[in-house]
């Protein structure tokens, strides 16, 4: 970073508020205090009431994505033809680019944010008369609380999060990325919840979206292969393929469960937490339980296990709940009639 813009006057736009808090944090590394808006709709309102000199939006969203507000913006014709509009995009396929340029937008960045594009981003779109020499205070060399060090050694035992992929999100700033912590741990099981209610509802284009979501937000705390796993939700999402989805998503919650119970002390919350629970959906049930059964009867451990994790992160009532983990362990021990035995009580 080699200069800051105290006098710009910049929006964020996007429905994730881990996303929103990050990028207001890492632009105020530059004197930036910008605005945020947490949808499109909103973004279309806020730039009417603020000349702004450059706006970062969000691509997916309910309701009016990226793609859609920019081009509400650009119709008031005027100066919203010419503000710069950066998509922020956790999709970083070939031809994206191209994409969001065909579509009204002046650039694209990748999410979560980093630093060094942040800073070519910023000297790009800021006009020069709004940029101001190297704050002492806004660009200093991020400080470290005393038991940092404690702090990442203890986040380094999590076994799903990359401590050195946190760090570079946060340029060093262990305050900066415990709040984004807090904001994950917070939300994932109300996101989790509403995964289900999606489900249960058909609705895998807003399943894909919060999917979608969940992703960026898992990528920005460093949960490199739990970003993969949302992912495939996504996608699966997208592709309305809702037995898919079902299929994998139990998996998900009980991996993102898990995340959460470690995360627990770091996050300031004391004792471990219960597993995140969805409520039990009895014909996927009835589906697995089949299938377990079948491969009990054909000596396939792998596979009995595979089935049974399908609906682990499910609500079945306790006793239910406890076979099912006794199944798992049987089938993981090749303990094959064990695991008859505790199939047929469930």
């Amino acid at each position: 970073m080699s200069f800051c813009a105290p006098n710009a006057k910049v929006l964020v736009v996007d429905d994730n508020n881990l996303n929103l808090k990050a990028a207001y944090r890492l632009l105020g590394l530059y004197g930036i205090v910008a605005d945020m808006a947490a949808s499109g709709r909103e973004a279309v309102s806020a730039v009417q009431k603020r000349a702004y000199d450059l706006v970062f939006m969000d691509h997916i969203m309910p309701d009016m994505n990226g793609i859609q507000a920019a081009a509400e913006i650009r119709a008031l014709g005027g100066r919203y033809s010419k503000l710069p509009i950066v998509a922020l995009t956790a999709n970083t396929t070939q031809g994206e680019r191209e994409m969001f340029l065909a579509n009204g937008l002046d650039d694209y960045m990748a999410k979560p944010i980093e630093l060094e594009k942040l800073s070519e981003a910023l000297k790009k779109w800021i006009p020069a008369e709004k940029t101001d020499g190297v704050p002492k205070d806004a660009l200093r060399v991020m400080g470290e609380s005393a038991d940092a060090g404690f702090f990442w050694k203890e986040l380094g035992k999590v076994g799903v999060i990359n401590v050195e992929v946190c760090k570079n999100r946060v340029a060093g700033d262990e305050g900066m990325y415990r709040e984004t912590l807090d904001i994950f741990y917070n939300k994932v099981p109300i996101e989790c919840k509403a995964l289900a209610e999606y489900l249960d509802a058909g609705d895998t284009q807003n399943f894909a979206i919060l999917a979608h979501g969940m992703k960026s937000s898992l990528l920005t705390i460093g949960a490199m292969g739990l970003a993969e796993a949302a992912l495939e939700l996504e996608m699966a999402g997208k592709a309305g393929a809702k037995e898919r989805c079902a299929e994998i998503v139990s998996g998900f919650v009980e991996r993102i469960s898990n995340l959460r119970v470690e995360l627990s002390s770091i996050c300031g919350h004391g004792d471990k937490l219960p597993k995140i629970r969805l409520k039990g959906d009895d014909a996927l049930l009835k589906e697995k339980l089949k299938a377990a059964k079948e491969c009990a009867e054909a000596y396939d451990g792998g596979g009995g296990a595979k089935a049974v994790e399908a609906v682990m992160a499910y609500d079945y009532g306790e006793a239910s709940n406890v076979r099912l983990k006794g199944v798992r362990v049987a089938f993981k021990s090749y303990d094959f009639e064990e695991a008859k035995k505790l199939l047929n009580l469930i």
